[in-house]
This record gives structure tokens, sequence and C-alpha cells, in this order.
């Protein structure tokens, strides 16, 4: 069974997720970790960014069915 998502719901997750990208984008740039932590780390993000993905391609979506919605852009600020 296909649960629906509400907007509020899909545009949360979208700049949650996208937030937490971009901190541990930082946290692996400036960090002095280990290589062992730095591969799980460097694992954890790109989890991050495969649940992006899935989350932008829903969200793209619903874009194209209510224009009222902002832009992928204007949720992530590019």
């Amino acid at each position: 069974m296909k649960e629906h998502i509400s907007n509020s719901a899909l545009i949360n997750a979208v700049v949650s997720i996208n937030n937490d990208i971009n901190r541990q984008k930082k946290y692996l740039d400036g960090a002095e970790i280990s290589e062992d932590e730095f591969g799980d780390e460097g694992e954890a993000l790109l989890e991050m960014e495969k649940a992006f993905g899935e989350f932008y391609s829903i969200y793209k979506e619903r874009v194209k069915a209510d224009s009222a919605l902002p832009s992928i852009e204007e949720l992530i600020g590019e």
C-alpha cells in the first residue's frame, strides 16, 4: 500500500536532507578523521544523497502537478 505524502512533509524532507548533506560535506572537508571513520562518514553521505535523489524525483513530479509549490532551487537556496 502506497501512502500519500503531503506537500508539507515532502518539502520538509527535501530541505532537511539537503541541510544534512551540506553539514556532512563540511564535516568531511574540515575534520581530521581516520581513514576508517572517513569511509563510514562517506557512506553515510552517499546514503543521504541517494535519499535526497528519491525525494527530489517525487518533488519534481509534484511541482508539475501543482505550480503553486516553490521550485527545488527556492527550497534549497540554489
